[in-house]
């Protein structure tokens, strides 16, 4: 791994393990149980994991709490909040809030690897309200607006009042939309596009 950032972190209980990657170029690091006796998750339980750490993240970092893939999958054990999010001013211990998905009884021992932790640069927004949104394609559509379908390219007609046809770029939405090739215009499939409203 060529970027490197120093991240200060402190043991809060004896028998914790610092994290480490599982090779060399992977992007998180594993964070490890710090237990003394095993915990039991029940199906559907949450359970908060101690990882016996805390960090000190510089500032314009955070560090973002997954999965990790195996234990998921193969065990249903997965972060309850899906991704955990540590600000660079938090100095706490690094808990995982363990879930288990499956229909089995799991248990964590001491230095089990429960999750993956990855640190990357975030971006603090300066917030303008503004009256009117820029337009998009997409607009308000929001789930499944745009279908689980390939966006294609067709060659259909472009609208109800004119005979223009050519390749238009066919979008997956409900209703569909088109983008007319003829004045890059964005409408609903069969709607007049703007160069085309006096067509023959």
């Amino acid at each position: 791994m060529t970027n490197a950032i120093n991240v200060s972190i402190k043991k809060v209980r004896e028998y914790a393990t610092i994290p480490t990657h599982g090779s060399e170029e992977a992007a998180g690091v594993d964070l490890y149980a710090a237990v003394t006796d095993t915990l039991t998750i029940l199906p559907g339980q949450t359970v908060l994991v101690p990882t016996g750490i805390a960090i000190a993240l510089p500032a314009g970092f955070g560090a973002f709490i997954y999965a990790r893939s195996g234990l998921a999958s193969m065990k249903g054990l997965a972060p309850a909040n899906k991704v955990g999010v540590v600000d660079s001013d938090y100095r706490g211990e690094i808990m995982v809030a363990l879930h288990n998905h499956s229909s089995d009884t799991q248990y964590i021992q001491q230095d089990d690897r429960v999750a993956q932790m990855v640190i990357a640069p975030v971006m603090k927004p300066a917030f303008q309200e503004v009256r009117d949104l820029p337009e998009s394609v997409r607009g308000c559509g929001g789930f499944g607006s745009t279908g689980t379908g390939k966006q294609h390219t067709a060659d259909v007609r472009c609208c109800y009042n004119c005979n223009f046809k050519e390749k238009h770029k066919v979008f997956t939405s409900m209703p569909p939309k088109v983008q007319c090739t003829r004045d890059n215009s964005y409408h609903t499939f069969g709607d007049v596009c703007k160069d085309h409203e006096y067509d023959d």
